[in-house]
Order: structure tokens, then sequence, then C-alpha cells
């Protein structure tokens, strides 16, 4: 698999040839479940990161709305987190199976997945609160997500989402999980079933592969909260982007 990393904060031009281009940033939660999905796919690629605080016009060329996870292919450009990787899925899946083909347990992970939000809705309102009360709404919400994950995959007796081994539903959850960790360890240490799947997760190469330090992450979101994010310190560090 071919991968390249770029940082374009102002003007961007590209040779138009049939590699496939990522636009986003590994930091962001929903272009992390791109990368994710293109190295599950073995697919090559030439990452482009933009600063997504400060969004450079050409972003906005490629998605008007402004935002990331953005995809090129030979001048097609399609966006949205769920439907780039999904595309990404159809048109590159290996022989490994993401997609459960089971059309009611799919429909089940998908339900599952929206009670899943709450993990990501916590984690902003925990990190954005400015007194006590605020903080226990997050917990909260983050404690409801773990216990709606932890029911999904009791009942199932699987140790995934998709199954015997991580599906599509799996990656598009994986981000939060990995956030909470990061600033929350011990809220997710309480709940052994979700704290196993994590570290199942962690042992999965495109998540390896995927993942930053999270010494790094932790820094990142600590500047995030304070309304100065700086999202270049994984490149300062030496870290991939």
């Amino acid at each position: 698999m071919q991968h390249e990393v770029s940082f374009y904060p102002k003007a961007c031009c590209f040779v138009e040839r049939s590699l496939f281009f990522s636009f986003g940033r590994k930091v962001v939660l929903h272009a992390v479940t791109n990368h994710d999905f293109l190295f599950f796919n073995n697919c090559s690629h030439e990452t482009i990161n933009c600063n997504t605080v400060h969004k450079p016009e050409w972003l906005f060329e490629k998605n008007p709305r402004g935002k990331v996870p953005v995809i090129e292919r030979d001048n097609e450009i399609i966006y949205e987190s769920d439907i780039t990787s999904r595309y990404i899925n159809s048109c590159y899946g290996s022989s490994k199976q993401l997609v459960t083909q089971d059309q009611l347990q799919r429909a089940k992970e998908e339900v599952l997945l929206g009670d899943l939000d709450k993990a990501i809705s916590g984690f902003f309102v925990y990190g954005r609160a400015k007194d006590d009360e605020g903080r226990s709404n997050g917990t909260k919400l983050m404690e409801e997500s773990f216990k709606s994950l932890e029911k999904f995959l009791c009942s199932n007796k699987q140790p995934y989402i998709g199954g015997s081994h991580p599906g599509i539903s799996d990656f598009m959850h994986w981000p939060f999980v990995q956030r909470i960790a990061v600033r929350h360890r011990d809220l997710l240490s309480q709940n052994t079933t979700v704290n196993g799947y994590y570290e199942r997760m962690l042992t999965n190469e495109s998540v390896k592969a995927c993942k930053h330090p999270d010494s790094l992450e932790a820094q990142f979101w600590v500047g995030y909260f304070k309304g100065a994010p700086v999202y270049d310190i994984f490149a300062e560090k030496g870290a991939a982007l």
C-alpha cells in the first residue's frame, strides 16, 4: 500500500492522477474512520492534512460545507464520514468482510450506533463544562453509551459489534471510545465489558497504524478545550499524521 502525507495550510494544488486523496486530520474524530478503512483495505492514498479551525479556502472548494473528511479520485469528490467510509469499503473492500451480511443484525448495529452517539456528546459536554454540574452531565452521557455497548456485546456474546472480528460499525464507533480512553481512562475502566472491547480494538492492525500516542492526544485536547488547539503538535513531536 502506498501512503503519502501532506500538509497544505493555505494553498492547495494537485496533479491529476489516479491516486486516491483523503482530506482531513487523524485528530478529527470523523476523519479517523476514513483512515482506518483506507489502511484496512490496503488502499494506496495520499492524506492531505488541513487546519480545521482556520479553514483554508481550498477546503470549501472541495466541500462547500467546509468539513472533513473529504475524499477525491479522478476529480470526483464525496464527503461526510459515513458516506465516504462505506464508499471506500464498497469500492476497495478486501476479502475480509466488514459489513454484516445478516440484514436484521446489521440494522441492530445501526440502531446501536445511534445510542452510542451519547459517547461523543458526553465527551464534549464534559470538556466544555464550566462547573461540576456540566461535568456530571457529560459523565452521565458517556456512562449511558457504555451501558448500551455493554448490553449489545453481552447479548450477542461476541467480542466486537460486528461479530467475531471488527466490522464497519466497530470502526465507526472506535474514534469516540479511543478519545474517551485518553481523557477518561478511569471511567472506561469501570465498565469491564467496554474496557475489554477497547483493549481488543487496540490490537487491530488498522487501529495501530492510525492511532496517535495517547500522550499527544491528551495534550491536544487540553488545548482544544481551552480554545487554543495546536493541530501541528503531532508533526512537531514526530508522530505520524
